[in-house]
């Protein structure tokens, strides 16, 4: 199969922007290994890029300008019509509008992603200029969505969020986020101790390690609020912090470091590979206020990190608090002093979470798994079969 990946962003291998354009990468690679042909077509983010290359097998066409890149994307998709098998489009965006009406035209049938909660409510930019709750851009939208063959929805969340938008259950998906767990894995105490040299990190301490971006929808605000009262609890705990973020963000995250020394936060900054800082790690720690179902998450619990998350939509389908984790009410810093704490005073409830996430991730959301389940809904869509079917 020939399927046209469509998507707002794609930089390629250890460039990605968003956790939705890692999920797409890493779904191309498995795809690819079960012998389906990929083509991207994306938005030209940058006056360096191509309009056209091949990345380790895989074709991207970059479009523009600004303001003309979705005409231009359908009409490449036209060019090219006789190719394409599927359309799979990562996220519910103007950009990819076009798209849905041109393949409902041309009877090719296409998958929607929707890639975080909220996607189908929430005003588009068009619409914040607007007195509010007119909202036409996303009505829009919505409209002509509905005209998709089929809705991948990555959370319980999402699936709960399109039945509300009364879309017809049978066209929805519920096909979750997966993570290639031969690169995220745990490791033995003696490679992690090693890690930890390589990495700069005391040996002794327990490592509660943030890995996402600093932006406020991810919470960083409230880990760094928490932190003074965890690490009074627990002296001998350090953070390691793992993202980039605005230079706002970063001051802040220097003066905390400063205020509490230098050895009691590692601040690493952006990483081309977040595996060996999770296999270094005791504890993974996840404040996000919105998502849709959070790769670091699952790479985390697929490294086996004891993981403290916000009980948001798509955390509460990874984590059972009390089983595999534990979750604190989304927003508030005494509640993850409060998780962090009560896991760190008991090391022996910690590694049994770290493994029994690494047990559900394995059993649920390994990319081999999700890929295999991917595919046959390909294959279900050109045989005409209802989508909902995806056996």
């Amino acid at each position: 199969m020939h399927i046209c990946m469509i998507m707002s962003s794609y930089h390629g291998e250890n460039a990605f922007q968003s956790g939705a354009e890692l999920q797409a990468h890493t779904q191309i690679q498995l795809l690819k290994s079960l012998g389906c042909t990929i083509t991207v077509i994306t938005k030209k983010r940058s006056s360096q890029s191509q309009y056209k290359e091949n990345a380790t097998g895989t074709t991207i066409y970059r479009v523009f300008p600004t303001g003309l890149r979705s005409i231009r994307a359908a009409l490449l998709l036209f060019q090219h019509r006789q190719q394409f098998d599927v359309v799979h489009i990562h996220g519910q965006h103007l950009f990819s509008t076009p798209i849905i009406l041109l393949c409902r035209l041309l009877a090719i049938p296409t998958v929607l992603k929707i890639t975080i909660a909220g996607q189908t409510t929430s005003p588009m930019a068009l619409d914040k200029l607007l007195p509010k709750g007119w909202n036409p851009c996303r009505k829009l939208v919505n409209g002509i969505s509905r005209l998709t063959s089929a809705y991948l929805a990555i959370s319980t969340e999402i699936v709960g969020e399109l039945k509300s938008q009364n879309i017809t259950p049978d066209k929805i998906v519920a096909l979750p986020n997966g993570v290639n767990t031969k690169r995220f894995h745990p490791v033995t105490p003696e490679a992690k101790q090693q890690l930890r040299h390589e990495l700069g990190l005391p040996a002794d301490k327990k490592v509660l390690l943030y890995a996402s971006r600093l932006i406020e929808r991810k919470g960083y605000d409230i880990m760094l609020k928490a932190w003074r009262d965890i690490k009074l609890a627990c002296p001998t705990t350090v953070l390691m912090v793992v993202g980039k973020g605005s230079p706002e963000a970063a001051h802040a995250l220097e003066q905390l470091q400063h205020e509490l020394g230098s050895n009691t936060i590692f601040y690493k900054g952006e990483v081309p590979d977040t595996a060996p800082y999770l296999q270094a790690s005791d504890l993974f720690v996840f404040p996000s206020r919105q998502e849709g179902l959070p790769n670091a998450l699952l790479e985390a619990m697929a490294c086996a990190c004891a993981c403290v998350a916000s009980d948001i939509g798509g955390c509460k389908d990874l984590i059972v608090s009390g089983e595999n984790g534990l979750l604190f009410p989304s927003g508030d810093p005494a509640g993850l002093v409060d998780t962090v704490n009560m896991l760190m005073s008991n090391p022996e409830q910690m590694n049994a979470f770290g493994q029994k996430a690494h047990e559900t991730i394995k059993a649920n959301h390994d990319i081999a798994i999700i890929g295999n389940q991917l595919n046959q809904l390909y294959s279900n869509l050109l045989a005409g079969k209802h989508p909902a079917n995806n056996r």
